[in-house]
């Protein structure tokens, strides 16, 4: 996953340089042929490492000082940084650097998806605290069972009824992503604050399709339009 993480930014960046749209929009035009034919063989470097199997996380690195140099004109900048990059991704194998970036890289993908699973818990778990404060007992115990499953899965999207409870997580995602943008244009996210409350209550009821229809509900809605 890291590989393909670092391979994807690495395709943008490279995908910026050299097409039509900076002729068009950029003051500086289209990047120089010879820069050009340095970012083709850099992408020829990156497939054959990509075929060995080492992650271009340094590499992406490096090159995300490229794309602003390119928005600039500033070419011969821009250039230095591919020469830079082209040393990486023609020497063979990795050197210590590489290996400790991967591993903190591949580290943080480990703790996110540890945090992901915890929030699932932590989804099931509301409607534990829902059955016992209802007196349901059978309902809790249940439902805790669930939770132990959840933690001992290697995968939890094999377990057929945690199903709501991931579409319900994949909505909550969206519907924090969505918020952040209304919020940075300015917008009013009081909705979204009272989504989840609605959310919660229907976890703890143990209803967590009640809740994917309500996100559903603000994810779909479009935004009014400017007078």
């Amino acid at each position: 996953m890291t590989k393909g993480i670092a391979a994807l930014a690495l395709a943008g960046i490279l995908a910026s340089a050299g097409g039509p749209a900076y002729a068009l929009a950029q003051p500086g035009g289209a990047p120089p042929v010879e820069l050009q034919g340095k970012i083709k063989r850099l992408q020829d470097a990156m497939a054959k490492r990509e075929q060995s199997g080492v992650p271009p996380i340094r590499i992406a690195l490096t090159m995300s000082a490229f794309e602003p140099l390119i928005k600039e004109g500033k070419f011969a900048e821009a250039e230095a940084v591919v020469d830079r990059a082209l040393q990486l991704a023609e020497k063979a194998g990795k050197d210590p650097f590489e290996r400790k970036l991967q591993d903190v890289f591949e580290g943080v993908q480990k703790l996110e998806r540890v945090a992901r699973r915890m929030e699932l818990v932590g989804m099931v778990m509301a409607r534990v605290e829902g059955a016992v404060k209802a007196g349901d007992e059978t309902a809790a115990e249940g439902t805790l069972d669930l939770a132990l499953k959840l933690l001992r899965s290697d995968d939890p999207a094999k377990l057929a009824e945690a199903a709501p409870y991931l579409a319900l997580q994949a909505k909550m995602k969206a519907l924090q992503e969505k918020a952040q943008r209304v919020k940075s244009a300015g917008g009013d996210d009081k909705a979204f604050a009272e989504a989840g409350a609605k959310v919660q209550e229907a976890l703890k009821a143990g209803r967590p399709e009640d809740g994917a229809a309500t996100l559903e509900e603000i994810l779909t809605e479009q935004a009014p339009a400017k007078p």
